[in-house]
């Protein structure tokens, strides 16, 4: 996909985002129209008050809380961004969404395949994601995780094809992340060179 591509799909969807946006602001601006007459307010920051009394909460507590959702909810939404979900230590990578290379890397003596890419075209980062389990250098096929021993446990990954075993690094806790992390610096040298 072309760079023209990608820029009108982008346009398309921040139109299309607009509009939802605008459409469930009418309906939430409606509702709170029929909710806070019942409820004895006359206006959203009367909403907060309401809270803040039917809680107990001193103001500064409730604004305190507010805030923090605020910026919790702009942090998601910039690691959404940047091609992770979730908050803080508790995001989880996700492919991305525009593919800037697609390949297969060889480390710890298996093979990786991964697309190195951008969550979206307005990233300003580019990131490896191993798309596969590990697969088998000899006949190319997506092994099997498996452990061997009672008391000195060894862990390897089986080709069902070819019957190989390839040992699973012990000091490596992560292999995927760390695969990942080696493709995302090579691509680093390489845009050095």
């Amino acid at each position: 996909m072309g760079i023209k591509e990608e820029l009108k799909k982008s346009i398309i969807l921040a139109v299309i985002s607009s509009i939802i946006a605008t459409i469930l602001l009418s309906i939430v601006s409606e509702a709170l129209k029929v909710i806070l007459p019942l409820l004895g307010l006359s206006s959203p920051f009367d909403l907060l008050k309401f809270f803040q009394l039917q809680l107990q909460f001193p103001l500064w507590v409730t604004v305190f809380i507010f805030s923090i959702a605020v910026f919790t909810t702009a942090f998601s939404l910039r690691s959404i961004s940047l091609g992770k979900k979730g908050v803080g230590s508790f995001t989880v990578k996700t492919k991305p969404l525009y593919s800037l290379e697609k390949g297969t890397y060889h480390k710890f003596n298996v093979d990786w395949d991964y697309i190195f890419g951008r969550y979206s075209i307005n990233s300003p980062e580019s990131y490896s994601y191993v798309v596969s389990e590990p697969i088998c250098p000899k006949c190319k096929l997506e092994m099997d995780y498996k452990t061997s021993g009672f008391l000195r446990k060894k862990r390897f990954w089986h080709c069902l094809d070819c019957g190989t075993r390839y040992e699973v690094p012990k000091d490596v806790e992560n292999i995927r992340e760390a695969v990942e992390k080696f493709i995302d610096a090579d691509f680093r040298k390489k845009r050095k060179e």
